[in-house]
């Protein structure tokens, strides 16, 4: 005779099911979540390049000049807070700067905006991987 027996537990099928629904959520929340993450860290390169660009404001109400201000003089990170960006001065004259923020690390895989600049006039730039203008999609 046969006795009613309980079953526990899941069948393979049922376990493969379940796999597989877990494993498509993830293939579409993961790229979704890492494009996040690259986008909220462009935020971090726009405020490093004001918070410079102040800086070197403080530097040139001091010397009248920014021909000889660097990173080091003007007490500015070379690298962004989150060491996500290598940040630059270059085009230094007299009347003129521009400090630029380049992506590294992780964050060097945003082919969107690679690079952001700004100017002693508060001109924003951006360029993309393929040095193409992306200004108004990154600031």
């Amino acid at each position: 005779l046969m006795k009613n027996i309980n079953q526990h537990g899941f069948t393979l099928i049922e376990l493969v099911i379940a796999i597989a629904i877990v494993g498509i959520i993830a293939s579409i929340a993961i790229p979704s979540y890492t494009s996040y993450v690259t986008r909220a860290n462009r935020v971090g390169a726009t405020t490093e390049l004001m918070v410079d660009a102040a800086l070197i404001e403080k530097y040139y109400s001091a010397n009248n000049t920014y021909d000889d201000a660097t990173l080091a003089n003007i007490n500015a990170a070379a690298v962004s807070e989150n060491d996500l960006y290598n940040m630059s001065l270059s085009n230094l004259g007299a009347r003129t700067f521009t400090i630029t923020a380049t992506a590294i690390g992780s964050q060097a895989s945003d082919d969107v905006c690679d690079a952001f600049t700004l100017n002693q006039n508060g001109d924003k730039g951006a360029v993309n991987s393929s040095n193409g203008d992306s200004s108004s999609e990154c600031w």
